[in-house]
């Protein structure tokens, strides 16, 4: 297949739906030779932060020397971004080309339909993702589930190098559970006998969960302990957002923004450390580190910040970043969502950092309408409006800021793209070249300057 007949063949499979399960990618695997077991691989899971985790240990890694590859879920800025590779030694994430996308599909459609698999889009990248990383030679690879974990289509490796759990909280219930401690089930489900774990500072009901599960299957588990991280100082200026932190004695810069990422790369730190990467390896890592849509700086007058919260979880550490690094400044919220989230919840929080937001629709089927989302806002105390999508919300979001107020891109990260792409586009930046993520640079030196890079 070409990648455009790729891409449609994904659309026709699309029906196929969301199925949990192991039985079809077990099936699959096998007739591809069971790639998944060839390469040592991290398993990643948690409900927040699997990406921004990823990122920073990939990074370390590559600075340590090794050639990592990437199964980042979900794509946000390109379809191709769920298979990346870092070279040895550093540097930027490299996306799948579009011709080895259409190769892999193809060699994964074939033995999908040779044994009469049935499988769902999901799972057929998942068997793509573990034959890129054979073909790539890699020499670690850095899986990401997709949801859960128990019944997750990544949890077909049987012996990963190490299961790597960031924060735990409440997404997805009518899958994986009302409660902390049944979702917290489910993504354990991920461990296996003997293999080591490492987990970021957890709720009681979850650590318990991550405890008894290891226990029982014999994992060396470290749970970091929030105590160990301190001093975790924060700071906005026109260079972008920065954040400091003192883990186990030692300091630390962290690339990524946000409190909260104090927590995933004290657990980075310890999962480096289980798998032999040299703490001058991690640092080089934290500090270089590049994940964008992740509480990002895309704009400086006004501040426009993009951000992926879109659970009551998420929502709560947005809000507190907001307070951390622009004190006593109000958001102007641009916002989409999904139907099946809980977002009066999000709204609540929200409103503690600003009393506007303009809404849009999602392109995503399971998008909530702009007027249902304006009246819930109302309802929270935001006085909120309309938008036609949403590039057009941060334009108002821009226009109805005042002089001390900061523009806040949030809801789902499946918009993302398209603010980030059409912000830069406007200002002659570009954050791609040739479908990879690169370091924003400006195309012309001469227009103005109001804008950052990642």
């Amino acid at each position: 297949m070409t990648y455009p007949e790729t891409m449609e063949y994904f659309r026709q499979i699309a029906s196929r739906g969301s199925v949990l399960g192991l039985d079809k990618i077990r099936a699959l695997l096998g007739v591809l030779g069971d790639p998944q077991e060839q390469v040592p691989a991290v398993h990643i899971a948690g409900t927040n932060g699997k990406g921004s985790a990823g990122a920073m240990l990939a990074a370390a890694l590559a600075a340590d020397g090794r050639k990592v590859g990437r199964y980042v879920s979900p794509a946000v800025f390109g379809e191709r971004e769920i298979l990346q590779v870092l070279p040895a030694g550093g540097g930027e994430a490299r996306w799948v080309s579009e011709e080895a996308y259409a190769g892999l599909a193809s060699a994964v459609r074939e033995a999908d339909e040779t044994a009469g698999i049935g499988a769902t889009g999901f799972e057929i990248q998942t068997a793509m993702a573990f034959l890129y990383f054979l073909r790539e030679d890699c020499d670690i690879a850095l899986v990401e589930v997709g949801m859960g974990g128990r019944l997750d289509a990544t949890n077909v490796i049987r012996h990963p190098r190490l299961c790597l759990f960031t924060h735990i909280s409440r997404d997805h219930m009518q899958f994986l559970g009302e409660s902390i401690a049944e979702i917290a089930a489910e993504k354990a489900g991920i461990l296996k006998p003997g293999v080591r774990a490492v987990s970021a500072p957890q709720e009681a009901e979850a650590a318990g969960v991550l405890r008894s599960r290891s226990e029982e299957l014999s994992c060396e588990l470290v749970m970091v302990s929030g105590e160990k991280i301190r001093q975790v100082e924060t700071s906005a200026d026109e260079e972008g957002l920065h954040t400091r932190m003192v883990y186990d004695g030692q300091v630390y810069e962290l690339a990524l923004a946000g409190v909260h990422q104090a927590e995933n790369a004290a657990a980075v730190i310890e999962a480096a450390r289980a798998l032999g990467v040299p703490d001058a390896a991690v640092r080089e890592g934290l500090k270089h580190t590049a994940w964008p849509g992740r509480l990002e700086l895309v704009r400086r007058k006004p501040p426009v910040i993009l951000d992926g919260a879109h659970n009551e979880d998420a929502a709560g550490r947005l809000a507190e970043n907001l307070g951390r690094y622009y004190p006593g400044r109000e958001a102007v919220f641009c916002m989409g969502a999904f139907r099946d989230k809980e977002v009066r919840k999000e709204l609540g929080i929200l409103r503690e950092r600003g009393r506007r937001l303009i809404a849009f629709t999602t392109s995503s089927p399971r998008a909530m309408e702009a007027e249902d989302l304006c009246e819930l806002a109302r309802e929270a105390g935001f006085t909120a409006e309309t938008a036609a999508g949403p590039l057009a919300a941060v334009h108002e979001a821009m226009r109805a800021a005042g002089e001390n107020d900061i523009v806040v891109c949030c809801g789902s990260l499946s918009f993302l793209g398209e603010i980030r792409q059409g912000l830069l586009a406007e200002e002659g930046l570009q954050c791609y070249n040739h479908g990879n993520p690169q370091e924003m640079r400006r195309q012309d030196r001469n227009t103005g300057g109001d804008q950052i890079g990642s």
